[in-house]
């Protein structure tokens, strides 16, 4: 009984240095501090996205006022698609034949009913704005990369940049 006694201490021990030895190496820092940089990147990305979403002050709505849905159905009818409607300033409802249209022409119906003047200034601005989320969905794919890379634990460390 007290040779297992002493081989369960030894073993508790022998874990307890180990685990200590570990958190104080080179691959976990290095780990560590590759989990820190890749954790700013994805707030600097997320606070790009949040500045994007301003992109859009110079484009409106026209607004017709307001309507609501009331079903007022004698056969108790249950219309789950009416729970789906957005409202918001960045969604225009309209007909199904407008929607058609719409499709086929978008750039038109898009100038149309969201006010966008069709000038040299506002395609700039619609060029800086498409670039800016290019460059964001760019930058999701790369955090995406270094995620996976530090996931798989092939971060690059200075002992083992060659090895790769």
């Amino acid at each position: 009984m007290f040779e297992i006694l002493v081989v369960i201490i030894f073993i508790f021990v022998a874990y307890k240095i180990y685990v200590s030895l570990y958190f104080k190496s080179e691959k976990f820092h290095a780990i560590k501090n590759s989990i820190k940089q890749y954790t700013k990147n994805c707030n600097d990305l997320n606070d790009h996205i949040e500045n994007l979403k301003s992109s859009y002050s110079d484009i409106r709505s026209f607004d017709y006022g307001e309507s609501h849905l009331h079903d007022t159905s004698h056969y108790n009818m249950k219309r789950r698609e009416w729970k789906k409607e957005a409202r918001n300033n960045r969604t225009h409802n309209c007909s199904s034949t407008v929607c058609k249209n719409a499709s086929n022409q978008p750039f038109k119906y898009l100038c149309k009913y969201f006010d966008i003047k069709t000038n040299e200034e506002t395609l700039s601005t619609f060029e800086e704005v498409l670039n800016n989320f290019a460059a964001a969905e760019q930058g999701k794919i790369l955090l995406r990369n270094e995620r996976d890379a530090i996931v798989s634990n092939k971060q690059l460390y200075p002992s083992n940049n060659t090895a790769h």
